[in-house]
């Protein structure tokens, strides 16, 4: 299946480093802005997954499971995002060929925000679609 990509412009995310892992959602911390994951994700690396939101609900995985995320993503610069507009799934390529993509999964719910500098915004709005701000 074929799925289409948005034409937004990253430039304001591409080359920002994740300097920490909030465990909240968890939100990725960038040097000048943030992604706020609120529905399904993995990580993966090439074609193998590294680890996936599941574990991260399983009480006695779930340290072992952030540490993986953290391991992967902090210091690694962003390389690439991709965005597909069908349902507003994203994938976000860093360092090492890894890759975290999000399944936004929710009618009632957003699924993910991604904020950047000079009032980048896209967020996932409830049903699979999505909204964007940027500065004029």
């Amino acid at each position: 299946m074929q799925r289409d990509t948005s034409s937004i412009n990253f430039a304001p995310i591409i080359g920002q480093k994740v300097t920490e892992i909030n465990r909240m959602y968890p939100i990725l911390v960038l040097d000048e802005g943030h992604l706020t994951i609120e529905c399904p994700w993995r990580l993966r690396k090439e074609n193998r997954v590294i680890v996936g939101q599941p574990e991260t609900e399983i009480e006695d995985k779930k340290d072992k499971a952030y540490f993986e995320l953290e391991s992967a993503l902090i210091g690694n610069i962003i390389r690439d995002i991709i965005h597909y507009e069908d349902i507003s799934d994203l994938s976000v390529a860093s360092d090492g060929d890894v890759f975290l993509d999000l399944f936004h999964d929710s009618s009632w719910y957003e699924g993910w925000q991604l904020q950047g500098p000079g009032q980048f915004l896209i967020v996932s709005t409830p049903g699979g679609g999505y909204s964007y701000w940027k500065e004029d």
